[in-house]
């Protein structure tokens, strides 16, 4: 089982997360590598400002960066 830790889920973080994700969890990578538990870090909030260069949606205004990112990547991560 593969683990990896995400610190941060803004600028850095988020473009990291949508390109890990789906790399590590399609087609049969995931099973070649014994699965994956990834884990992310942050206790920021997303503001109004941060939509410009973070991928954050609009609607996620106020939420935890953290929760913003689960439900964004939701698809990926259904069999996970």
């Amino acid at each position: 089982m593969m683990r990896v830790l995400v610190v941060g889920a803004g600028g850095i973080g988020s473009q990291l997360l949508d390109l890990l994700i789906p790399a590590l969890t399609a087609g049969d990578i995931a099973s070649r590598i014994g699965g994956v538990q990834i884990h992310l870090m942050d206790d920021d909030r997303v503001e109004v400002g941060n939509l410009a260069h973070q991928r954050h949606d609009p609607r996620m205004v106020g939420r935890l960066k953290v929760n913003s990112s689960e439900e964004r990547l939701a698809p990926f991560l259904r069999n996970y």
